[in-house]
């Protein structure tokens, strides 16, 4: 199945954080942390699905431009539907993250939420993530790193040795969302295309970012926070 139809298809059922609160707010709560809302900035959201993402930047300032951007009709017409209801002043385009139709030094600031590992082309995704940001501008997301590197390796066999209540909390909401996923959506679900932590680094450099900062979670997946 093509990226474009599977979250056309999934759109029906998704609900992002519902089945795993603690998993998602500790992405959404590390992504905020990386940004200033501040001067009611243009805020452009990559794979926005249903605006949960602008959503919950909405709650801290309501005053932001948002830009929602995602291959999928069917998630866009929910995310307007979710945004309209908080009131926020948003706009939503239907495309690809390789190709996106909006002009150079838009944006403050550059989010996404566990999206970017369906992107094949790392480097023309983020290439077009540095054209649209403004001179300083930043982009922070999370996203999934089972590929590893040695310094994935050191951060996964901490975590095998973390028995705090957190960490176990953590992981049990992550593998319980994942769980409660339809199986014919898992079935469905389209290759990934991971990177390691230094594949990463690399690749955004090359795109020119500066100040890269990985935070990593005990359930494979980081926050990235860089700098134009």
């Amino acid at each position: 199945m093509k990226l474009k139809d599977y979250w056309n298809y999934w759109a029906k059922t998704y609900s992002y954080g519902m089945d795993m609160p603690l998993f998602a707010k500790w992405n959404i709560d590390h992504i905020l942390d990386g940004i200033d809302l501040k001067n009611n900035p243009t805020i452009v959201d990559l794979g926005t699905g249903t605006g949960k993402l602008i959503l919950e930047i909405g709650k801290i300032n309501p005053n932001c431009r948002f830009v929602g951007v995602d291959i999928s009709k069917n998630m866009l017409k929910k995310a307007r539907i979710n945004i309209k209801k908080q009131g926020l002043n948003a706009e939503f385009l239907e495309n690809h993250l390789t190709k996106i139709i909006l002009g150079d030094e838009i944006a403050d600031f550059v989010v996404s939420n566990a999206v970017l590992h369906h992107i094949k082309n790392k480097e023309k995704l983020f290439s077009e993530i540095y054209r649209i940001l403004k001179k300083k501008g930043k982009l922070a997301f999370s996203d999934s790193f089972d590929k590893p590197d040695k310094e994935f390796e050191e951060y996964t066999k901490k975590w095998g040795q973390d028995d705090t209540k957190f960490s176990k909390k953590f992981k049990e909401s992550f593998e319980q969302g994942w769980g409660n996923v339809p199986a014919d959506i898992k079935n469905k679900h389209p290759r990934e295309f991971h990177t390691t932590f230094d594949e990463l680094r690399q690749v955004l450099k090359k795109a020119g970012f500066k100040k890269i900062k990985i935070i990593p979670s005990p359930a494979y997946f980081a926050v990235v926070v860089a700098q134009k």
